[in-house]
C-alpha cells in the first residue's frame, strides 16, 4: 500500500485511503503544483494473475482513456510499477447511491426517474462508440451522486467492447442479482440490452429499497411492493427492462430514454384520460356538425388529439418488427405533426444501424418522405418539403445521414440513390461545419460514380453515340479528381462521421477503381501514373495509421482486406504503365 504523504511519480501526494476492495485500494491524492485533487487506484499485480482479471484492468484503463462524457471519470495517468498498476483519474466528490440507500432508504420515484435518464444518457454514449462499450456492472455501488445532483458511473473493470463476430461472451462477469441472464455464460453475447437489464435492476433497488438479493432475485411489479406505483408508467418501464429474454426488453437506450421522458403517459390514469379525450374528440366532431359554435372547442380537442396520435405513432416506431414498419410509423407521425423532428431523427437512426440496405428498405424511406404509400410517381416529397420549410438544419442533417447510409450500405445503386440526399444537404445554407464539407464532396463523388455507371451501361448496350457523349462531357479524369480529394481528407471524414467504416470504404473504392478494366479507362482519359500512386499511397498510409487495438474483429478484417486491395491496385498500376511504356518502345523502334 501507498503511505500517506508519499509523492507518487513526483506529482501526486497521497492524502488518505478513500476506498478498498479485494485487489485494489483507492486513495485521495493532490497535485500541489496544480492545486487539484485526484483519485489514485492501486491494483496489486499479484491480484491480477488470471487472464480475465488482467484483461478487465487493461480494458478499464484503455477504455476510460478514450471516453469523454460528463458522467464518466477521466483517466489522466497510468503508471506501471514493479508490484502494482497505478491509475490516476478524476476524483468524484460525493457518495455512492448504495450509501444513499443505506442512509435514507428507498428514493422517490420522480428522483429515480431523473437519475435513470442521466444513466440512460451515459449508457447511450458508451453504446455509440465504435465498437460499442458494454458496461455490464450497473448497480448502486458503482454510481456516485455528486453534491450538485449529477451522477458519475465508476468502476469499468467488467466493461467490454462488443464483438460483432462473437456469439457469446467468453466469461461471466457482473454482480449477481443485477446481472442479466446472458451474463452467466453460454446464453449469448452481452450487448446494449444487457446494460438495460442492469439499469432496470438498479432502478428496482432504488425505488423499492430492496436489493435483488432481498427479493430472491425476482423482480416483482413495483405496485406489489408500493401500491401507489401500481399501474404506473414507471412500473411498466422497470418490468420491461428486467425481462429475461433480451428480445423483449428495450432494444436501445434511445428507446428507453423516450419511454422515461414520457413515463407518465403510460400511467393507467393517463391512458384512461387519453381514452376519455378520444371520446370527447368524437363527441366534438358530432356536435360540430350540428352547431358551428362548437368549432373552437372542437379545434382545441383536435390539436390535443394530434399530439396523442403523434406519440402513438412514435411508440409504434420503437416496437415495429422491421425497418419497413418503422418507416411507416415515422411517416405517419410526420404527416400528423410535420414540425416535430423526433420522427425524422428516429428514421435516420434506424437506417444507420442497418448493415445492408435493401431496395425494399430504400423504397420505405421514399414513401416516408413523400407521406404516401406509393414510392413512385411524379409527386414531390411532401413530408420532406414541410421539414425543409420549418427546420432547414434538421432537413439537411437528415439528408446527410441518409445519404451516407445509402451510399455505403445499399445493396445496389447506392451511389445513384444517395446523390439527391447529398445535394439537398450541400445546398442548404443553414448547414455548416465539417458535415457540410463532407456532404459536398460526397455529392460530387456520388454524381461522378453515377455518370460512370451510366457510361458503362451504354458501352454494354454498344450505343457508341452515348459513349462518345459521356467521354466528352463526363470523363473519368473528373471522377478521379474527386477520389483524390477524398483520399486527402480521410482523417477529416472519420472525424466528421464519427465512424471509421466510412474512410475504410473510401480506401476500398479508390483501390477498386484501379482494378480490372477500369484502370485502362482512367489512364486513357488522362489520369497519370503519379496521380494514381499518390491516392493509393494516401489511402495505404491512412490504413496503416489506424490503431487496431480496441477495434472489432470485423473492422480488423476490413482493414486487412482494404490493405490487400491497395496492394493489388498498386500492382495493377505497375502492369498498366509498364505495358504502356513497352508499347511506346515498340512504336519508337519502327
Amino acid at each position: 500500500m501507498l503511505e500517506t504523504g508519499f509523492l507518487l511519480d513526483g506529482k501526486y501526494k497521497i492524502l488518505n485511503v478513500i476506498g478498498q476492495g479485494g485487489m485494489s485500494v483507492v486513495y485521495l491524492a493532490i497535485n500541489e503544483r496544480a492545486n487539484k485533487t485526484w483519485a489514485v487506484k492501486e491494483v496489486r499485480k499479484d491480484g491480477v494473475n488470471s487472464g480475465i482479471l488482467r484483461q478487465g484492468l487493461i480494458a478499464e484503463t484503455e477504455m476510460l482513456k478514450k471516453l469523454d462524457h460528463p458522467n464518466l471519470p477521466s483517466v489522466v495517468d497510468v503508471i506501471d510499477q514493479e508490484d502494482s498498476f497505478i491509475i490516476v483519474m478524476d476524483y468524484i466528490e460525493g457518495k455512492t447511491l448504495l450509501d444513499v440507500l443505506e442512509e435514507k432508504g428507498r428514493q422517490p420515484a420522480d428522483t429515480v426517474t431523473g437519475w435513470a435518464m442521466q444513466l440512460c444518457d451515459v449508457l447511450a454514449y458508451l453504446h455509440s462508440r465504435r465498437p460499442p462499450v458494454i458496461y455490464r456492472d450497473m448497480k448502486p455501488a458503482n454510481i456516485m451522486l455528486r453534491p450538485n445532483g449529477q451522477l458519475a458511473l465508476i468502476d469499468f473493470g467488467t466493461a467490454r467492447e462488443y464483438k460483432y463476430s462473437g456469439d457469446e461472451d467468453t466469461a461471466w462477469l457482473g454482480t449477481r442479482g443485477y446481472a442479466a441472464p446472458e451474463q452467466f455464460g453460454a446464453l449469448g453475447q452481452t450487448d446494449e440490452r444487457t446494460d438495460i437489464f442492469n439499469l432496470g435492476a438498479t432502478l428496482f433497488h432504488l425505488i423499492t429499497g430492496q436489493s435483488p438479493a432481498q427479493s430472491h432475485f425476482e423482480f416483482r411489479p413495483l405496485g406489489s411492493i408500493l401500491p401507489e406505483l401500481q399501474g404506473s408508467g414507471l412500473e411498466k418501464v422497470v418490468e420491461k427492462c428486467c425481462r429475461p429474454d433480451p428480445q423483449e426488453r428495450y432494444h436501445s437506450c434511445s428507446e428507453l430514454m423516450y419511454a422515461l421522458e414520457h413515463v407518465h403517459d403510460e400511467d393507467d390514469r393517463a391512458i384512461r384520460g387519453r381514452n376519455l379525450r378520444w371520446r370527447c374528440f368524437a363527441a366534438c366532431v358530432a356536435v360540430s356538425l350540428i352547431a358551428f359554435a362548437a368549432g373552437l372547442g372542437f379545434r382545441a380537442a383536435y390539436m390535443g388529439s394530434q399530439e396523442e396520435i403523434y406519440k402513438k405513432y412514435m411508440r409504434d416506431s420503437f416496437t415495429a418488427e422491421n425497418f419497413e414498419k418503422t418507416a411507416e410509423a415515422c411517416g405517419a407521425a410526420m404527416k400528423i405533426l410535420p414540425d416535430q423532428t423526433a420522427a425524422w431523427d428516429r428514421l435516420a437512426g434506424v437506417l444507420e444501424e442497418l448493415t445492408v440496405i435493401s431496395d425494399e428498405d430504400y423504397r420505405a424511406v421514399i414513401r416516408c418522405m413523400r407521406g404516401s404509400r406509393e414510392e413512385t410517381g411524379t409527386g414531390e416529397d411532401e413530408n420532406l418539403q414541410l421539414l425543409k420549410r420549418r427546420d432547414p438544419e434538421m432537413y439537411a442533417d437528415f439528408n446527410y445521414r441518409v445519404g451516407m447510409a445509402i451510399f455505403f450500405n445499399k445493396e445496389s445503386a447506392g451511389e445513384n440513390c444517395s446523390r439527391e440526399f447529398f445535394r439537398n444537404a450541400a445546398e442548404t445554407p443553414e448547414f455548416s461545419g465539417p458535415k457540410s464539407s463532407v456532404a459536398k464532396i460526397m455529392y460530387s463523388l456520388a454524381d461522378q460514380y453515377t455518370k460512370i455507371r451510366e457510361m458503362e451501361a451504354a458501352e454494354l448496350c454498344d450505343d457508341r453515340s452515348l459513349v462518345r457523349g459521356f467521354e466528352v462531357e463526363r470523363g473519368y479524369a473528373e471522377c478521379w479528381s474527386m477520389l483524390e480529394e477524398m483520399s486527402a481528407g480521410l482523417a477529416e471524414l472519420e472525424t466528421a462521421t464519427g465512424n471509421i467504416g466510412y474512410p475504410i470504404a473510401v480506401c476500398e473504392r479508390i483501390a477498386q477503381e484501379l482494378l480490372g478494366e477500369n484502370i485502362t479507362r482512367y489512364a486513357s482519359d488522362g489520369v497519370s501514373e503519379k496521380a494514381m500512386r499518390s491516392a493509393l499511397k494516401r489511402a495505404g498510409e491512412y490504413l496503416q495509421k489506424v490503431d487496431e487495438a480496441g477495434q472489432t474483429e470485423n473492422t480488423k478484417r476490413r482493414l486487412r482486406e482494404a490493405g490487400e486491395r491497395i496492394a493489388q491496385a498498386q500492382r495493377s498500376v505497375d502492369r498498366q504503365f509498364s505495358s504502356a511504356v513497352g508499347r511506346l518502345s515498340e512504336t519508337s523502334a519502327y
